[in-house]
């Protein structure tokens, strides 16, 4: 079999009320929180649909694969998620994906602010290291890529601000050589809004049209010790 070069699996959850950004609860309702993940799906696949390679979507649950294909183009490819855990689901995507290519990264639909710029990146850190891996300002990661499996740096624990560190200890004990890309946050939390807010307020010349759109309907109103009580409503474009 001829493998192809190179492939991006976008890593998410369809974005249903009550399923998506729960850690956003209760600042955001059910439906609030499935509109902004719906936006960040939108705009990060915007942002790399250009990527010189095949996209995949590894996605749960499994049945609401029509969801998300009304929200991206028709070349991109569907990997139902598959797994007891994130590391079993995420290490079943890419090997999937391997069985066919030379490399490929998986990046989180959390972390809207990142550009075709990083994946390319990416890509470069593998043409001389086994592994890469980006890391998010919370102490975990929204990329990581390879040439080959690699199972065992998938067994750690996640959901902790040691995952990064974690999965950097596990490579080194698996005898890989990794780079390390560009720090960004994700968007978990409701301190995480806030700050993706203030980076839309101050960057307008950067794209993210769902996303700003997205904030906008919800008319968040701020709490007066954390922004200038004139600015009540978020007014992001």
């Amino acid at each position: 079999m001829t493998l192809k070069s190179k492939a991006v699996i976008l890593f998410t959850r369809v974005p249903l009320p009550g399923k998506a950004k729960t850690r956003l609860h209760p600042f955001l309702t059910g439906e609030q929180c499935a509109s902004l993940q719906e936006a960040f799906i939108k705009d990060v696949y915007n942002e790399i649909k250009d990527f010189d390679g095949d996209i995949f979507i590894s996605y749960t649950p499994g049945n609401k694969a029509d969801i998300l294909k009304k929200m991206v183009d028709n070349n991109a490819c569907f990997i139902p998620q598959k797994g007891n855990d994130l590391g079993e689901r995420m290490n079943f995507a890419i090997n999937s994906v391997l069985e066919k290519y030379h490399a490929c990264v998986l990046i989180g639909s959390d972390v809207p602010l990142i550009s075709i710029g990083d994946i390319d990146e990416a890509f470069n850190i593998l043409e001389s290291k086994d592994v890469v891996i980006s890391p998010t300002l919370d102490g975990g990661y929204y990329l990581i890529g390879m040439k080959s499996p690699c199972d065992s740096i998938f067994n750690i624990s996640y959901g902790t601000d040691t995952v990064f560190a974690s999965t950097e200890e596990a490579v080194r004990q698996a005898g890989k050589s990794h780079g390390v890309g560009r720090t960004l946050f994700d968007i978990d939390e409701k301190k995480d809004l806030l700050m993706l807010i203030d980076y839309l307020r101050e960057n307008l010349q950067r794209g993210l049209s769902h996303t700003r759109k997205a904030i906008e309907d919800m008319e968040i109103r701020l709490d007066g010790d954390l922004y200038d009580k004139s600015k009540r409503r978020i007014k992001i474009r």
